[in-house]
């Protein structure tokens, strides 16, 4: 990754929550365990399963709007066993003006026994990618990154708080707050040497992940991400309902110098996004796609 991205905004939860008497018997160890076996089951059940992505980004400066970017695209996100979940984006339509026909050609890849379906689906994410109002935007493309903490594999190199237990439709949710303990490699994805921090609302019986917050800063980088679940009747899972980003970052300027320090003026950036998802559909995915996946990223080439 050569680019870097700063802050953020989070969609607010629209049931009410309210303390449960007993929350206090509900332990960390028990909802990691639960969180962990949820996602696995999750990475297998997922298959391919494609939405409509309504995605409005934001140019501010000075608290002002300067520019804006609305993409309509086709995500797919794809379970590829053990617990892992990728995602691609393949764009369609740009500022109400259609750039292509749309024909699904994402879930008909992840079928595919093709050698090379899974460059084909990067590089029709990566092409997507040009289209973000700046190429910093790139950094949120990994919507579900924040679950790679719960595999079982990754669990001792975060370390985790349970933050409270509430109760939301009639179910114990826990908060479980999170850092990476190790700088680096990081679990998740980032810019920066800093590791990433955040928090997942889980419920606690089922391990289920009802919320996701992201966050990856330092003292020239502040990024925040948070995807909410939804469960989907037809399919019988939770699946992303809406997205929403902010990024702010300072970076040392080429041109004009402080006359006092001598050093550029700082160049600054800060970007919005809010996506929401509808219209799921879901196709199996091929053996060879699970077979070739391990180890690569859904995030295009800087």
């Amino acid at each position: 990754m050569k680019y870097l991205t700063g802050a953020a905004s989070l969609f607010l939860l629209t049931t009410i929550a309210v303390s449960h008497p007993s929350a206090q018997k509900v332990s960390l160890p028990d909802v990691l365990k639960a969180a962990a076996a949820y996602i696995a089951q999750y990475s297998d059940r997922l298959q391919a399963v494609s939405a409509e992505e309504d995605y409005l980004q934001l140019e501010v400066s000075g608290g002002q709007m300067r520019a804006t970017r609305r993409l309509i695209s086709d995500v797919a996100f794809v379970g590829i066993g053990a617990g892992r979940v990728i995602n691609y984006r393949d764009v369609f339509s740009m500022d109400g003006n259609v750039l292509r026909e749309r024909d699904g050609r994402l879930l008909k890849l992840f079928q595919s026994t093709s050698a090379d379906a899974l460059v084909q689906a990067q590089q029709i994410t990566h092409d997507g990618a040009r289209r973000h109002i700046s190429p910093n935007m790139q950094l949120f493309d990994e919507i579900l990154a924040p679950l790679a903490v719960l595999r079982t594999e990754h669990q001792g190199q975060v370390r985790f708080k349970l933050d409270g237990v509430k109760t939301t439709d009639g179910v114990q949710v826990a908060t479980l707050r999170f850092n990476e303990a190790t700088p680096l490699p990081h679990v998740i994805n980032s810019p920066i040497d800093e590791p990433a921090s955040g928090k997942i609302f889980v419920e606690v019986a089922t391990g289920t992940v009802r919320r996701t917050e992201l966050a990856i800063a330092d003292r020239h980088t502040n990024l925040r991400a948070t995807v909410i679940f939804a469960p989907d009747a037809t399919l019988g899972m939770w699946l992303p309902a809406s997205l929403a980003v902010q990024s702010d970052i300072t970076t040392a300027g080429g041109g004009d110098r402080n006359p006092k320090t001598s050093a550029p003026y700082g160049v600054h950036e800060a970007l919005e996004g809010q996506a929401k998802y509808s219209k799921y559909q879901q196709a199996p995915v091929s053996f060879k796609v699970r077979v070739l996946s391990p180890g690569l990223k859904t995030r295009p080439p800087s």
